[in-house]
Order: C-alpha cells, then structure tokens, then sequence
C-alpha cells in the first residue's frame, strides 16, 4: 500500500482527501502545516509527499526544497488551477509532479498510482495468498487471475486495506456507494458475489467473515 503524507492547512480539506484515498486503498498521513510536515517526514517516512504550497507557517516552496535537498520522498505538489509559473517554480524547486487545485481525487489517485510505479512502489495489496493490484485493476488468488466487477473490486479494495477490522455493513453503503443510510441490500448482494469469486461461502468463509448485527471483515485464512 502506498503511504502519502498529506501537508495541507484546510482540516476540511484533510478529511476529505483522507477518506476518499484512503477508500482507494492508499496509507494518508496528515500534517496541517510545515513545520509538522517536515517533522513528519522524518518521523513517518511516507512513500510520496501531497504538499499545498499555500501553507500558513512557512512558504510552499521553502518547504518543498528543504525535503528535496536532504533526500526526502517524492513530491507532488499542489497549485491553483492555471497557475502555470508556480508550477514551473514547483517543478524548478525539486517536485516530481504537480496537481491542480481545488482537487479531482480520481485524477489526483491516478497521478499518485503513476508516480508511484515510476519509482517501483506500485500499490499493491496482499492478504494472504489474495494480491490486489490497484492501479492495474487486478486480482489473483493463488496466482490465478479473479474477474471481479468494478463495484466488487472497490469493495475487495476498501476491505483489504482494512484487513483485520470489523467494518459496518453501513460503512461499506456511505463509502463505496456514497448513499445515506439506509437499506444495505445492495451491499449484502455484492458481499455475497465477492464471496462466490473468491471461492467460499457465509457458511464456509476463508477471507471473507460476517458477523451478525456487526460487519463484516477480511482477513487471511489460518494455516
């Protein structure tokens, strides 16, 4: 799973983009400022940097040449749309990409994936003998190739990158449908597909395992 650490000041900002990758399967880090994102930086050490060059402590490029001079991870950095000579600047003072502002979190993960597998850090995911490659939408099992819907694989996803964790059937409704509460039909119906392409059943669970009233978690099968 790929780590980004998040240097953002707006904490709505944060939130959102925290939750929307992290239901894409990346690991987000968050610091509102930095001063705290460097700190971060050296503590954390993520795989890629997301910095808003519109920072409330320092400047945006003061912070990112001072991560690029002592060999810090890859950046992206974050500028208004159209701004293209701070971009140039970005791109001079030692980004690796820049994304524009206000965000579109999907061409956001994909430039994310892109930088990612440029440097060999392809986000993948493994449970057990279960291995998730997300950027190239694929799944194998045991080494064999799984055919899985686009709503399935979303779902495989959040759960895997949550593996071990009891989550709400109402969880997976608000995060991969992005509907309110209510009926989770729909997401019984996908967790009962999801089981039949993996091989098992609520009876016979290997990965998949309900629990009455609770959730539902992913976890690998024991020896």
């Amino acid at each position: 799973m790929t780590h980004v650490l998040l240097i953002e000041p707006d904490a709505g900002v944060r939130m959102r983009l925290r939750k929307e990758l992290g239901a894409l399967a990346f690991l987000v880090s968050t610091a509102e400022c930095g001063r705290e994102g460097i700190r971060a930086v050296r503590g954390l050490r993520p795989d890629l940097v997301l910095l808003d060059l519109d920072l409330d402590d320092m400047d945006g490029l003061e912070v990112l040449g001072l991560l690029h001079t002592h060999g810090g991870p890859p950046i992206v950095a974050a500028v208004p749309a159209h701004d293209e000579r701070r971009a140039v600047k970005a791109l001079r003072a030692g980004a690796d990409d820049c994304v524009s502002k206000p965000f579109q979190v999907t061409m956001l993960a994909a430039r994310l994936d892109a930088l990612a597998r440029r440097l060999g850090r392809r986000p993948v995911l493994r449970v057990g003998d279960l291995t998730i490659d997300r950027a190239g939408h694929e799944v194998r099992l045991s080494n064999r190739p799984l055919r899985l819907r686009p709503r399935e694989f979303e779902l495989l996803c959040y759960l895997a990158s949550r593996e071990g964790r009891i989550i709400s059937k109402r969880e997976l409704q608000r995060e991969i449908w992005d509907t309110p509460p209510g009926c989770v039909r729909t997401v019984d119906v996908h967790l009962s597909m999801l089981r039949k392409r993996l091989g098992e059943s609520a009876a016979r669970p290997r990965y998949l395992h309900s629990f009455r009233g609770v959730g539902v978690k992913l976890h690998a099968p024991g020896p």
